[in-house]
């Protein structure tokens, strides 16, 4: 009935060459698309319909159309005809090709590599796994987009790390961070993530994309190396401590000097607040008086404490057996109880 200029400058039909024809003869010869038993179901029931179909210009060459009928009535309230309204979307829908495609490249990328790939919105809100995390964690895909990631890691590191992303995501800026996350027999490893911020073309914040590498192995060698570090350091703080003592017992004939100098030496190591030193004397009455001490600076205690030893559990099994007696809670030790 009707066709303006928009619709010859879309399709290359003048208005003379559509005016009475059906515009199905647009589909050419791809009438298998979903979208066309869509729109006749809507014509059936005399409902309004919105699509997008593949056309056919009059040069043969294709063109994506959005196409929305709408059922006109007479007074009567008899249909008596459709209105249809058609929309050139081929730019859109190539965009979207386009981005799909793109999309299906890097998730091919992503499974391909062994390394965990998250990617996030702008919410922090997951929206992919690839392959290898799903491995890891044991999840599927759906699961892990609808669970809450964090809840893998351990609780020891989850605050620091939604913390992390919480700041990132206000100022886009990229970042490292290092925790344990829970693998797929309930066992925690040690990984280091790496995440930085995506931005669509035009520049618009888009969320983040991070990269997690299982460094457990890496991260237990440091930790050995640290505790060997440290033993061998208190192997030499020892040698050190037990040569000024030595040094100190050849030079100088005076106990209460050698006495004193091994009360300093031991809290260089250890670095107590207090350290006593007593002896022991068995005549004429048993006692434990104390020889030499080291107090940290500003600390007031009372001087010359001597140890009791009748009534002293401790003191008495510690003489009887020759041999010094650790505690590490003087408050709880029951030996030291009254």
């Amino acid at each position: 009935l009707y066709a303006n200029s928009g619709f010859e400058k879309t399709t290359g039909y003048s208005i003379s060459e559509v005016i009475g024809r059906n515009c199905r003869f647009l589909q050419g010869t791809d009438t298998n698309q979903p979208e066309i038993q869509e729109l006749k179901q809507a014509i059936a029931a005399e409902k309004k319909c919105s699509v997008v179909l593949q056309n056919t210009r009059k040069d043969g060459s294709k063109f994506w159309n959005e196409v929305t009928i709408s059922p006109v009535y007479d007074d009567f309230g008899t249909l008596t005809h459709y209105v249809g309204v058609q929309v050139d979307v081929t730019k859109r829908i190539i965009a979207q090709q386009a981005m799909q495609e793109s999309e299906a490249r890097f998730r091919s990328m992503a499974d391909g590599i062994a390394v965990m790939i998250r990617v996030a919105d702008t919410n922090g809100n997951s929206t992919f796994f690839n392959q290898t995390w799903l491995e890891f964690t044991g999840d599927k895909l759906s699961d892990a987009i609808t669970n809450e990631w964090l809840k893998l890691v351990h609780p020891d590191y989850r605050e620091h790390c939604r913390l992390m992303y919480t700041h990132s995501h206000k100022t886009f800026a990229a970042f490292q961070m290092e925790y344990r996350l829970r693998r797929f027999d309930g066992k925690y490893r040690w990984v280091v993530d790496t995440a930085k911020p995506r931005f669509t073309p035009n520049g618009t914040f888009a969320g983040y994309i991070s990269a997690g590498i299982d460094i457990t192995e890496r991260k237990e060698a440091e930790i050995e190396l640290s505790t060997a570090k440290c033993s061998l350091e208190r192997q030499i703080q020892r040698a050190l401590v037990l040569r000024e003592i030595t040094h100190q017992i050849r030079s100088c004939l005076e106990p209460e000097q050698v006495y004193q100098t091994a009360a300093n030496q031991i809290a260089r190591v250890l670095h107590p607040d207090r350290c006593l030193i007593h002896t022991y004397l068995e005549f004429p009455l048993p006692r434990i008086p104390i020889v030499a001490q080291y107090q940290s600076y500003g600390l007031e205690l009372p001087s010359n404490i001597e140890i009791p030893i009748l009534g002293n559990f401790h003191a008495e099994l510690m003489l009887s057996q020759d041999l010094a007696i650790a505690t590490d809670d003087v408050y709880v030790e029951p030996l030291l109880q009254e």
